[in-house]
């Protein structure tokens, strides 16, 4: 349980440990940069509250294959939004990873969340301005025949 946090291609990485019940039993200080939230103030609290409301189903589901030892090594990770501490939502891509006791039983499940907020919003916008040039050109279309009928003549069509 000695991991340390730590940076890669600028991005923040979050290292938590929770128990088997979804409750912080460990963060690391960094949790005050990325979420805002001292560590004193996620532990012992339950990690559900911190998912946005429409991704809690997905969370959960990721949440009990860990529980439940269902989730393999090359499953892909998951995206989701996370509460911040000024309850604002950011992107989050999370992976998960049980924790076996002696037993072979789950102890708790390790999780890494790193910050994509910027390149989700950016995608976003992308398909945004995608849709808006599809939606611009077909304006430009339908004006380009209103024209052409109005001048009663045939004129090139814009493509």
């Amino acid at each position: 349980m000695k991991t340390a946090p730590r940076k890669t291609n600028q991005q923040q990485e979050f290292i938590g440990i929770v128990s088997t019940e979804g409750i912080f039993l460990r963060t690391y200080p960094v949790s005050r940069k990325i979420y805002g939230f001292q560590s004193f103030d996620l532990i012992g609290n339950r990690i559900f509250e911190l998912i946005h409301p429409d991704d809690r189903i997905e969370f959960r589901m990721l949440f009990n294959r860990n529980r439940f030892q269902l989730i393999h090594s090359n499953d892909p990770s998951k995206e989701f939004r996370i509460r911040q501490q000024d309850g604002s939502y950011k992107w989050f891509e999370v992976h998960a990873k049980p924790m076996l006791d002696k037993s072979n039983n789950v102890a708790y499940i390790v999780f890494t969340t790193k910050d994509i907020d910027k390149r989700i919003r950016t995608a976003q916008k992308i398909r945004q301005w995608k849709k808006d040039l599809v939606l611009n050109h077909g304006q430009l279309k339908d004006l380009s025949t209103y024209l052409s009928r109005r001048l009663n003549g045939p004129q090139p069509s814009v493509r």
